[in-house]
């Protein structure tokens, strides 16, 4: 092995014992792996377009797509928690700390996340909200996203 590279294995292998550090490179290797779909498809598009009409007409036909994606996975999104439609007006700053967490979630939904990576969910929340936030993730998962989850109590 060339010397950068023993350089960087000795800085990198101690910063895995570390959570974030481990959480992000999971996550890293996830999207290298599985998340390739959209540059597969972009390049096969761009091979069956021969013209710039085409290509338009292409590119508006995805916009459209979006926005009826977009629509489902915010009603998707209400049906889990219904509480952010009720304070969908309302600024993030100015929300309880387990609607936060019900918001964070949320968005990560938005973004058709495959991988959902959540730290610690339930602090400080009250025990009956904690119940209610474990159930909700539970729902999260049985919409097909993989949760990686750290938690101290369970």
């Amino acid at each position: 092995m060339p010397v950068s590279e023993i350089t960087f294995w000795k800085w990198f292998l101690p910063k895995l014992r570390n959570k974030f550090f481990l959480t992000v490179f999971i996550f890293l290797i996830w999207m290298l792996i599985f998340d390739s779909s959209n540059w597969v498809e972009m390049l096969a598009a761009k091979r069956r377009i021969k013209s710039l009409e085409e290509e338009k007409v292409y590119y508006l036909q995805k916009i459209e797509e979006d926005k009826k994606k977009i629509k489902e996975t915010l009603e998707q999104v209400y049906e889990l928690f219904p509480i952010l439609q009720k304070r969908e007006k309302q600024t993030s700053g100015t929300i309880s700390g387990g609607e936060r967490t019900m918001l964070a979630i949320g968005r990560s939904l938005m973004s058709q996340a495959k991988l959902l990576l959540i730290d610690e969910p339930s602090v400080g929340l009250a025990p009956k909200v904690k119940e209610d936030m474990f159930k909700r993730i539970a729902d999260v998962h049985g919409l097909g996203v993989t949760i990686l989850m750290t938690e101290q109590d369970i």
